[in-house]
């Protein structure tokens, strides 16, 4: 399962993905992830986050993996909050200096 909960502001909006742990490793969490930030993308977000406890170092590390920063949550100090800064997939495709997580995500969604 995975799905983006929009801000009332329509500039940011935070994910959500649950899979079963026989499920794990095989690459579907990097697809509904890329799903997640093709959505954000289309809606012209500017960021989408998720709140992780520390002790859920696969997420963390899955999260880093795609370019998300780590940030002290808010509203939580006991959660890690995980922030993809989105760019329009336009200006992300005709810029020569990407990001790594841009290159990333981008190389993946174009196959």
């Amino acid at each position: 399962m995975a799905r983006l909960v929009l801000h009332a502001d329509s500039e940011q909006a935070e994910f959500s993905i649950v899979l079963a742990d026989q499920m794990q490793g095989h690459g579907i969490g990097t697809q509904l992830m890329q799903a997640l930030v093709g959505e954000a993308r289309r809606l012209g977000l500017n960021s989408i986050y998720g709140d992780v406890l520390p002790s859920n170092q696969s997420m963390l590390s899955f999260c880093k993996g795609l370019g998300f920063a780590g940030h002290a949550c808010p509203d939580d100090d006991r959660l890690y909050r995980m922030v993809l800064n989105i760019k329009p997939a336009f200006q992300a495709r005709s810029r020569a200096c990407n990001s790594p997580a841009e290159n990333h995500l981008l190389a993946r969604q174009m196959g």
